[in-house]
């Protein structure tokens, strides 16, 4: 009996995941729709809630176009999803959920970029790319800086810190924006490339952006920067650079180097030792996550078709050795002679727990020969693999809050 209640749990916990990525897809998908029907539209005047507001006469009409070029660099689609993902950001900043804003904190950072990259397209080809259009530029990226901080910064304080200063970050980026786009002017979106815009957002992923990158002339702005540079989307990056820096620090862990190099410090928001390995760490772990769960949900699937053992013990050796790889390179972390003082403290219980957690895994695997035994052991593998996602998301969750204190402790400095 206890075997099947644990049975049904899991299956229950499963099955209520799946729901949830189901109706977040689908939200994206009709956000995606609106935002494809505004722009054919060509309306790019804002409301207060990202919805059309009221008629426009002809002069309003005019004056709203003539930021609208046909040589113009900036895709009117990426305008648009600016518009509404600043509105949503707003509006969830006054809802009871403040930790919701970095969800959607994230979008407008992603808009941000795209519209970024529109225009460093154009200059890979050859436009004109003069001092007023990088000085713009430039301020965009500030300015999404400081609304990355204050978003934060109210998510952590879970709304204490004052609504005005993301409403003023928020305002400073969009003035930003449109500083930008009278410089370089809106284009027209083709039909056939609206299409295209689905796969873009398919390649943005929602993970914690980092700072934008900025100019010396603009540190004043902004004093944080990443290990991510603005111009490019972290998804476009190869991931082969990121698991090389890991395996580097390995190597070097007794020259005392870290996973991004040096530990110095200089003007203009570089960031130190410390901060860059708790970034390198942080997307490495987010990687391992990613192929953790493809793997556990693969286990699940082959407990569930009835496979083989040897087929189940595959998946168990797979996610094991996810998770020694997690443990192996935190530890790694921790032990750096530069390392935060604070990753100890935060990411040693959890990697304590995944070791035993893993532990536990592989001896439910290696138990069992007869039928009965086998189907007994099965029953166990999926709340010991659950766990393991958990607390490997817990990881991620304790490196990442590390990282933004780190951050804002150097704005400061």
């Amino acid at each position: 009996m206890r075997a099947l209640a644990s049975d049904a749990n899991w299956e229950r916990e499963e099955n209520l995941t799946r729901e949830v990525h189901r109706l977040e897809d689908e939200v994206k998908q009709w956000k995606n729709r609106y935002a494809k029907m505004k722009t054919k539209q060509r309306h790019l005047r804002s409301s207060s809630l990202g919805l059309p507001g009221h008629i426009q006469d002809a002069t309003v009409f005019t004056k709203g176009h003539e930021l609208t070029q046909p040589d113009g660099l900036v895709k009117d689609v990426h305008i648009t999803k600016f518009q509404m993902a600043i509105d949503e950001l707003l509006r969830i900043a006054r809802s009871n959920e403040p930790p919701l804003v970095l969800e959607q904190m994230k979008a407008v950072v992603v808009a941000v970029r795209l519209m970024i990259r529109d225009i460093e397209v154009a200059n890979e080809k050859g436009d004109d790319y003069g001092q007023p259009r990088i000085r713009a530029k430039s301020r965009v990226s500030a300015t999404a800086n400081n609304l990355i901080t204050a978003s934060k910064n109210f998510a952590n304080s879970n709304g204490i810190s004052p609504v005005s200063l993301l409403d003023a970050a928020a305002s400073h980026l969009t003035a930003a924006v449109v500083d930008l786009i009278r410089n370089v002017k809106v284009r027209p979106t083709p039909e056939d490339e609206l299409g295209e815009e689905d796969e873009l957002d398919n390649l943005a992923p929602m993970q914690s952006p980092g700072y934008f990158s900025t100019a010396p002339s603009q540190a004043r702005f902004s004093g944080n920067e990443s290990v991510y540079s603005a111009i490019s989307s972290p998804s476009l990056r190869s991931r082969s650079q990121t698991y090389s820096r890991i395996a580097s620090a390995k190597l070097t862990r007794a020259s005392g180097q870290s996973f991004g190099g040096s530990g110095t410090k200089s003007g203009f928001g570089v960031q130190r030792g410390s901060d860059r390995e708790l970034g390198e760490l942080r997307v490495y772990l987010e990687d391992q996550t990613e192929g953790l769960i493809q793997s556990i949900q693969a286990l699940v699937a082959s407990i569930r078709a009835e496979d083989d053992i040897s087929v189940v013990r595959t998946h168990i050796t797979s996610i094991s050795n996810v998770v020694k790889n997690v443990v192996s390179c935190t530890e790694d972390a921790i032990a750096q002679p530069n390392a935060n003082r604070s990753l100890r403290e935060r990411a040693g219980p959890v990697i304590g727990l995944l070791s035993s957690c893993c532990d536990k895994l592989i001896e439910a695997g290696d138990q069992g020969s007869s039928p009965e035994q086998i189907r007994e052991v099965t029953a166990k593998l999926p709340p010991i693999a659950f766990q393991i996602a958990r607390e490997t998301k817990e990881l991620v969750q304790r490196v990442d809050q590390l990282e933004m204190e780190s951050q804002d402790d150097d704005d400061f400095r």
